[in-house]
């Protein structure tokens, strides 16, 4: 029966190549050991694009370990169960590929993957502190959201990953910048990339809806040009939109029935101008501890600049995922006036194109980075939502180098055959509506930057949101005051984290 399905697997591969898939991702972000292996895809079969390519193939020489038909047990959180595994074929690229990638490891090391949750938490699971220190065996692997288990970390939960023969985090299926921001001490207890496309579909960037756009005299190729030329700053942005307001129904009213130049999410969106403006929370000293560290003065402008062009210029809809504070209309991946044409730009996570109502939009769009402060700053830079997927390797497992093995061989596998079908198939080719986009998206995916204040900012008793996010969203400016009245007992906190990781 192995035998039948690995041939499915094999053209399940050769779909994807056909699509000539290896595209890319965080090209200031991925390093490590790989060489020349095997491929597909011939001259015909690759799309035309000049895109580099930032995802060639990975051959790695893997442990030779038979686990005995051991079952390899996942932990994760409920809404995200097929991330880690898929049950059986049905036909959907991205669906199959993660068959694909789970069948070729279980087949490399004799063992059976199996992915469970013990509730619906989106951010959890939250039954991970009870599982590791009662000692529970049973799971081998762990995969949450970083908001919600970063925290963990301080806990004496997790293997060091460094420490581990069998994983190699420089491999470029790793993120290098993840690893980075969350090495403390010398010490890495988490580590994602290809191994889990919430890592991916979490990051952040803007749609443009080209024929509305085009309406108001703003062409989306002059977009993509000042993209490419290091020209699409926040004031570019703003001055492209800021006016841009019809009172379609003639009600006198702000509300989403309108066409706006902008709709952005106020809550969680709002966090994504800190990595894009270049403003980090914390530094680290010499020895790997951390430190807080923002540049308060700069933040302030940007909370002024983006105040007065959500409350103020009145080209912008303000809308938000769930309390709703003023004016604001709710809308997530599934319900935005963008899909109505209602907008003529708006805040996305890359998830969002997995909707429906965006895949069924009859006007183009295209898909741009979120915008520089200014035109010194040397590079876009994008931001991840604090949900997407981490992965870690419980003190309580049976055997810490098996759980090593296969979450290595998961992320190898899963960039040589998931990400080919999500960047080269899914994203680029279902649902980017042209090829300037695919450009675009490289260069979000190319510099995404991450930054340890963030990664920890559920620890941090929300401070980064309460800098920015609330700020504009609740149109105050105290962030000033806000910022030293929190000073004490974020550096407390911080000591805590400098405390656990140096303990090692």
């Amino acid at each position: 029966m192995k035998k039948i399905l690995s041939l499915v697997c094999c053209a399940i591969a050769s779909v994807i190549t056909l699509y000539a898939l290896y595209a890319c991702a965080e090209q200031n972000a991925v390093t490590g050991q790989s060489v020349q292996t095997e491929t597909y895809v011939t001259e015909e079969t690759v799309p035309e694009t000049e895109a580099e390519n930032l995802f060639p193939p990975i051959e790695y020489e893997f442990p030779h370990e038979d686990y005995n038909g051991h079952t390899f047990r996942i932990l994760t959180r409920g809404p995200y169960v097929t991330e880690m595994d898929s049950e059986e074929l049905d036909g959907e690229i991205l669906n199959d590929s993660i068959y694909a990638r789970n069948l070729a490891v279980e087949e490399r090391y004799n063992i059976t993957i199996e992915a469970y949750a013990t509730d619906d938490d989106g951010h959890g699971p939250t039954s991970v502190r009870k599982i590791v220190q009662s000692g529970d065996t049973s799971t081998d692997l762990i995969v949450g959201s970083c908001y919600g288990i970063m925290p963990l970390t301080v806990n004496n939960l997790f293997y060091d990953l460094n420490t581990l023969e069998n994983l190699d985090l420089s491999t470029r299926c790793w993120s290098q910048m993840l690893k980075e921001a969350a090495t403390i001490y010398g010490r890495t207890f988490i580590a994602s990339g290809s191994i889990a496309l919430q890592y991916f579909k979490r990051t952040y960037a803007l749609a443009v809806n080209r024929n509305l756009s085009e309406s108001f005299g703003i062409k989306i190729d002059d977009i993509y040009s000042s993209v490419l030329g290091g020209t699409w700053t926040l004031d570019h942005m703003i001055d492209l939109t800021k006016d841009i307001y019809v009172d379609t129904n003639g009600d006198s009213l702000f509300d989403k029935d309108d066409v706006y130049g902008c709709g952005i999410l106020l809550n969680c969106m709002n966090d994504g101008w800190w990595t894009s403006c270049d403003i980090s929370l914390f530094k680290k000293d010499e020895e790997g501890g951390v430190y807080l560290d923002c540049d308060i003065n700069k933040l302030e402008t940007i909370n002024s600049k983006l105040r007065d062009y959500v409350w103020i210029s009145g080209g912008v809809l303000p809308m938000s995922e769930d309390t709703i504070y003023s004016r604001e209309i709710t809308a997530n991946g599934t319900e935005n006036p963008f899909y109505e044409d209602k907008l003529c730009m708006t805040t996305i996570r890359l998830h969002f194109t997995d909707s429906a109502k965006m895949r069924e939009m009859q006007s183009d769009y295209g898909i741009v980075p979120y915008p520089k402060f200014n035109e010194s700053q040397e590079d876009y830079y994008s931001y991840i939502h604090d949900a997407f997927s981490i992965v870690m390797i419980p003190l309580s497992c049976s055997d810490p180098e098996m759980s090593a093995a296969v979450m290595q061989a998961l992320a190898v596998e899963g960039y040589n055959q998931v990400m080919p079908a999500y960047y080269g198939v899914v994203l680029t080719e279902k649902y980017a509506r042209d090829k300037e986009s695919v450009k675009m998206l490289d260069i979000i995916f190319s510099n995404v930057n991450l930054d340890t204040g963030w990664l920890f900012s559920s620890f941090l008793n929300g401070l980064p949101q309460k800098l920015l996010r609330e700020q504009v969203w609740k149109n105050e400016d105290t962030l000033q005051s806000t910022y030293e009245k929190m000073q004490k007992s974020i550096n407390k906190s911080i000591d805590k984290i400098n405390a656990a990781y140096s303990a090692g």
